[in-house]
Parts: C-alpha cells; sequence; structure tokens
C-alpha cells in the first residue's frame, strides 16, 4: 500500500482514482475484521489515514458471511455459526490443499448466522467502526453464502426466507456506512442488493490470461452484455479489474487494450490493481484514454441479437464512439449500416490506430480475434485522436 501511494504521488495526474481499496489480506483471518494483521502494523485506522493524507478516499473488503475455522470469531460465538438441519456446520468452501485463499491457514469457511442478533451487532459495528476510521468505500465480497435455503438449515431465529435475511443485512450495512459511502457488492444476487449497493460485480473474476478455465475475461464478456439493461438503473455495473502492467501477464498487448477499452466504453467503473507507477508508457497513454469523466450509458445496438461480435456505441458531443469487440480466437467479418448506428452527422470515420475515413467508403471491416475496433465517428475529419475517450476538444 505504502508503495503504491508513493509511487502515485509522484505522478497524480496519471493515478486519478478516487479511492484507493484495501483488498483481501489485512486481517488475522476472515471473520476478525476490526483485527489487523503483521501486514499493517499501524491497524486499519492508521491505513486509511494514510490513504486519506496521499489525497484518495479509502475503501475496504470485507465479507460478512465469512468466517474463518481459525478466527477468533469461530472460536469465541460458534453459536453465531449457521448450522444444517442435522446440526453441522454449514461450511461452503473447504481449504484442505496448499495454497489457501490469500495465504491463511483456516482449513474451512463457515457461515456467519445474521438471524442471531448478536452477529447482526456485531456486523453493525464492524462497519460502523470502519466508516468512523475513514473509510467510504466497502467491496463486500462472497455475499451470495447469504442464500441459503431456510428449509434445509438450522438459524438461530427461524421464520423468515433467505431473501428476507439478506435484506435484513444489506439494510443494516447501509444504515452503518451512512449515505455518504459507495458500496460495491461482490459474488452477490442481484435482486435482493436492488436498493442498497450502488456498484455490482456482474462477472467472474478476471485475470491474466484469456482461458475459459481458472481467472479470466469470458464469463465477464458474456456479463458484460447481458447485464446491460441494468447498468445505471439499479447501480453501475463493475466489470472488474482493467489489466494495465506490461509484466507478469499472458494476455497479448491487444488483448489488453481490447478489454480496457470494452470496459471503458460500458460506462461501469473503472477498476485496477496494478502498480500505475511502474508500466510502461503505452500503458500508461492507455490509461488516460480511458480514464472516466462522467458516468455514460452506452448502446448495445445488438444486443438482442444472437452474434459474435460486442457492438457498444457512446454518443458525445461533437463525436460519436464505436467499439467493435471480438472474443472468438478467429477474425470476424462484418459490414455495418454506418449511417444508421451512428446517425446522419457521422461522415467520417477514424478508427482509433488508423487514418480518416469517409462514411460512404466504409464497407466491410475485419475485427481481429480477441481484439477491437475503436471507431471516432464525426462531421469532419478527426485531426487526431484524442488523450481521452470522453474529452470535448
Amino acid at each position: 500500500m505504502e508503495d503504491y501511494l508513493n509511487g502515485f504521488q509522484r505522478d497524480r495526474e496519471l493515478a486519478p482514482f478516487t479511492h484507493i481499496q484495501l483488498d483481501a489480506g489485512y486481517f488475522p483471518s476472515c471473520g476478525d475484521w476490526l483485527e489487523s494483521n503483521e501486514r499493517f502494523p499501524n491497524g486499519l485506522e492508521g491505513a486509511a489515514k494514510a490513504i486519506l493524507a496521499a489525497g484518495y478516499q479509502p475503501g475496504i473488503w470485507v465479507a460478512p458471511y465469512m468466517v474463518g475455522s481459525n478466527s477468533r470469531l469461530c472460536r469465541e460465538h460458534p453459536d453465531w455459526l449457521l448450522h444444517d438441519i442435522q446440526g453441522n456446520l454449514v461450511c461452503p468452501w473447504t481449504c484442505y490443499n496448499e495454497p489457501k485463499p490469500w495465504g491463511y491457514r483456516d482449513a474451512e469457511f463457515y457461515v456467519l448466522d445474521t438471524s442471531h442478533p448478536d452477529a447482526m451487532a456485531y456486523l453493525k459495528r464492524v462497519f460502523e467502526t470502519m466508516h468512523a476510521w475513514g473509510y467510504t468505500l466497502f467491496k463486500t465480497d462472497f455475499l451470495f453464502w447469504g442464500l441459503q435455503d431456510s428449509t434445509k438449515v438450522r438459524r438461530y431465529a427461524p421464520g423468515k426466507t433467505s431473501f428476507a435475511y439478506f435484506r435484513d443485512l444489506m439494510r443494516t450495512i447501509r444504515d452503518a456506512i451512512g449515505e455518504d459511502s459507495r458500496w460495491l457488492g461482490c459474488i452477490s444476487p442481484f435482486m435482493p442488493a436492488v436498493g442498497f449497493v450502488d456498484m455490482m460485480r456482474i462477472g467472474g473474476d478476471v485475470g491474466a490470461q484469456w482461458e475459459e478455465t481458472g481467472f479470466g475475461p469470458a464469463n465477464m464478456l458474456r456479463e458484460l452484455v447481458a447485464d446491460q439493461y441494468f447498468n445505471h438503473v439499479y447501480w453501475q455495473n463493475d466489470p472488474d479489474a482493467v489489466m494495465l502492467r506490461d509484466f507478469h501477464i499472458h494476455l497479448k498487448p491487444e488483448q489488453i487494450e481490447a478489454l480496457a477499452l470494452l470496459e471503458a466504453m460500458s460506462g461501469g467503473a473503472i477498476y485496477t490493481s496494478d502498480p500505475i507507477h511502474l508500466i510502461a508508457e503505452n500503458r500508461r497513454k492507455l490509461l488516460r484514454l480511458i480514464r472516466p469523466r462522467m458516468l455514460s450509458l452506452p448502446e448495445f445496438p445488438f444486443w438482442s441479437e444472437m452474434r459474435e461480435e460486442i457492438c457498444v456505441i457512446q454518443r458525445l458531443k461533437g463525436r460519436t464512439l464505436m467499439l467493435l469487440f471480438n472474443p472468438t480466437n478467429r477474425p470476424v467479418v462484418q459490414k455495418y449500416d454506418w449511417q444508421g448506428l451512428l446517425g446522419s452527422e457521422a461522415r467520417f470515420l477514424r478508427e482509433l490506430h488508423g487514418e480518416n475515413l469517409p462514411i460512404e467508403n466504409a464497407s466491410y471491416v475485419t475485427i481481429p480475434p480477441r481484439g477491437c475496433l475503436m471507431f471516432f465517428a464525426t462531421s469532419k475529419p478527426l485531426d487526431r485522436i484524442p488523450e481521452n475517450l470522453w474529452a470535448e476538444d
């Protein structure tokens, strides 16, 4: 954290983030959220102060339903844990092999029974305390663990559906963090989170490779398109981290650019975990290009069609942006009704890495495999590619 903050301070314009969020790894064990481990010797309040001093808002990761088998909470409050109807602990996650998640020693992860008033009061205190320490962005993960079939579990206070218990927790968290905080839901059911969260992770984790299995963009790509109907309606969609680094990664440069442009054009939240102060200049240029300046609602003109490519349109003052993204491993050739898609004002097209072309001369285009074509449509030839997608000049 200190390395990132010091690096960002050397080039604040390049790191124009609103929040710096601590992810999993600060606690001794899941469930002991107000305690910090040896990685944070100044404690969580000290970490928040350091982030604030650097000019950012502090954020923090919490998995409210998760309780590690090595946690103090598990040892001291076993009655707070959810049991099945046979009396066994509900255990959605076992980690008997190495490596274990986030480097912890927990072999099993249990579910907090939020029907227990003391358990709910504990979570309320966790979020109130973090907010008092200065945290104003909360990423709550593994929320789906809260939707346990009430006919198959033994709750401390039975009588409600899992949906109702879930909403009780969401209401408690929002009351604790206040309306001034930003809240990101993750691994969450969508419907019962409506009305509470400001942002929502819509797909699986992305990662350093393209493969379908493990960490990769395949699930995110499907969800980004399918879930656009509620983006900026229920919340702001979060497609997960933008990859910008040019080291420790299997993705090719053109894949990194295509994914970054797609996430930016989707109008969702822009997250990254990369050390921006260490990336190459061409990746810095990419970050400047996708830096959000406003909340923007995109158009997906072929949303209801089964097509190989993804088409995203953003209409700005003086120009229209159009991204054609190819998630397949082969080239996709298409012909478009350019003026029908972009409007009668569009007279010229300029591809991100190309030259101006009169729109009537545009014919078939070939979208590269696992890549994209990014077009700027204007009424007059575009003198230069803007440094930022949303710049009006």
